[in-house]
């Protein structure tokens, strides 16, 4: 990971950058708040980088971790399935 705090980061521990959560329902729907990190975990054929999500439903929360492959798969999935839901 660069050096350095980036701008958007609010929270960080043990090398993991987090932002604040973002509310993401709509008044009236039932509360999802969602927020980013990244993360870095060296191995020894040197480090491994990724992003994770925080998912807070009420008084639940879900962590998933997932490396740079995967969430440039998972953005593409999600810029895809936004564009399909905005045509109707």
């Amino acid at each position: 990971m660069a050096a350095g705090h980036p701008s958007w980061c609010v929270s960080h521990d043990n090398g993991i950058h987090r932002s604040r959560f973002w509310a993401t329902s709509q008044p009236g729907h039932h509360p999802v708040d969602v927020r980013a990190f990244l993360w870095q975990q060296d191995l020894p054929d040197g480090p491994l980088v990724g992003i994770g999500l925080d998912i807070r439903m009420s008084e639940e929360q879900c962590e998933c971790l997932l490396d740079l492959g995967q969430a440039r798969v998972l953005r593409y999935a999600l810029t895809r399935l936004l564009d399909h839901a905005k045509q109707g």
